[in-house]
């Protein structure tokens, strides 16, 4: 950041100016921000295996297996259900929070490219949504998701033209009053 806001001042490092760089950057923060999320929801989410739990799992009644090794069995059972949990639950959220912020920072610095990163991301999260997320839904749920699904990109594009107003695009011309 420091380096990009020297950079802005005085220009040092052209790669600062590429729009390869603000997409790597754009990148980075999302990664950055989902492995943390990772993180710290399997972190919230852990809970430690029971004696109960070990007493009740198929591995204990009918196998008669170590202790031990039905404790790991379980705790890597619990683990990848929390991951599964903060995948369908926690990406789809922390990524439409970043497109809204990637929107806004680049509404508020008239930034082209910084906005087509905000859909983008937008729209990778509405596909993940409902081609990855949506796979064990019932039908009527299924039928509801689309329906609010065109509802929120009506809300989307409606708040985007409204706030088109206030975003000056860099490539159009100053317009020139010529019957005076």
């Amino acid at each position: 950041f420091l380096l990009y806001k020297m950079n802005s001042e005085k220009l040092v490092f052209s790669m600062f100016s590429k729009k390869f760089f603000a997409w790597t950057a754009a990148f980075l923060v999302i990664y950055i921000a989902s492995t943390e999320l990772m993180i710290h929801g399997l972190k919230l989410l852990n809970s430690p295996v029971t004696v109960d739990q070990i007493h009740e799992s198929d591995l204990f009644k009918i196998d008669k297996l170590d202790v031990g090794y039905i404790r790991q069995i379980i705790a890597s059972d619990n683990i990848e259900i929390a991951k599964t949990k903060i995948i369908k639950t926690g990406f789809p959220v922390l990524w439409g929070i970043l497109a809204f912020v990637f929107l806004i920072i680049g509404i508020k610095k008239q930034t082209k490219i910084l906005r087509i990163i905000a859909l983008a991301l937008l729209r990778l999260t509405i596909l993940k949504l409902f081609l990855y997320d949506i796979s064990n839904i019932s039908e009527t749920g299924k039928i509801i998701s689309f329906i609010l699904l065109g509802i929120l990109i009506l809300i989307i594009s409606f708040v985007y033209q409204k706030i088109k107003v206030l975003v000056i695009d860099e490539n159009k011309p100053e317009k020139t009053n010529e019957t005076e």
